[in-house]
């Protein structure tokens, strides 16, 4: 094989779902109740490690979703498409736990305004 290699993007995958609880994000059991002290640093991001990237906390008040992404290969009106979509799978899943993913019903992902495929963003 002779396949063209473009070094810009990640060697192997381009999407990466993550999917953590705030419970174990904590510190680890040894550090707690000692004398160290860690203070979060908020770092803003500038650059996508990934093509698409979904980092989701669940947390008290439910799933907080971070979506990073590749800006030379989406517009951010794909995204927000691809944002609602997955929300409105995510309910469907929640509602219908007992429905197989691919029995879910292809107009539960459509919206009134937009009628453009999940996987057509993606490709």
């Amino acid at each position: 094989l002779k396949a063209g290699r473009d070094g810009s993007g990640n060697p192997l995958f381009a999407i990466m779902i993550v999917l953590q609880d705030d419970e174990h994000m904590g510190l680890p059991p040894f550090i707690k109740g000692g004398s160290l002290k860690i203070t979060p640093l908020a770092c803003p991001m500038t650059t996508s490690r990934f093509d698409l990237n979904f980092n989701m906390v669940l947390n008290g008040e439910g799933l907080a979703v971070r979506i990073e992404y590749n800006t030379s290969l989406y517009e951010q009106t794909s995204i927000l498409i691809l944002r609602d979509k997955w929300l409105r799978l995510l309910h469907a899943v929640q509602t219908s736990p007992h429905v197989p993913i691919h029995d879910i019903p292809v107009d539960t992902l459509t919206s009134d305004c937009r009628e453009q495929p999940l996987w057509d963003m993606l490709a």
